[in-house]
């Protein structure tokens, strides 16, 4: 019994902190120059398709770090872009976090963002799922 408080609790603080979610007011968030698609916590456990050369980001917003778990083959991750949710720069802080990727070959698999306790090995606070599917680009 204690165990299943301990997990609610915990369950609690993650929808507490967001997890993902964006901050409802602050400066905007990075933009990503030369992406097709920007997807967000709406997007998650969707499905994305692309076209080999494509660029595209997945935005979200934390104080912990979302950093990828699982790259389907035929993907890259091109950059991380960080920037502040708030107008102070507080320790602490959620931060928007922009993954940068290209569609560098045709296939399809899911593509797992991970958020984690910056520099920490364990095991993800929170999951972001993606399935990606990318065509061959025309005249390929």
């Amino acid at each position: 019994m204690r165990a299943i408080a301990r997990r609610l609790c915990f369950l609690a603080a993650l929808a507490i902190v967001g997890c993902g979610a964006a901050p409802e007011a602050g400066p905007p968030p990075p933009e990503a120059a030369g992406v097709v698609r920007t997807f967000t916590t709406l997007d998650e456990d969707g499905k994305a398709q692309l076209t080999a050369g494509q660029r595209f980001a997945v935005r979200l917003a934390s104080w912990a770090e979302w950093r990828p778990d699982a790259i389907p083959p035929g993907l890259r991750h091109v950059e991380t872009l960080i920037g502040s949710t708030t107008e102070e720069d507080l320790p602490g802080a959620d931060q928007w976090q922009v993954l940068v990727f290209e569609a560098v070959s045709p296939g399809e698999g899911e593509l797992r963002l991970g958020l984690f306790r910056p520099g920490s090995p364990e095991a993800p606070l929170s999951t972001f799922r993606l399935l990606i599917v990318v065509r061959p680009a025309s005249g390929a």
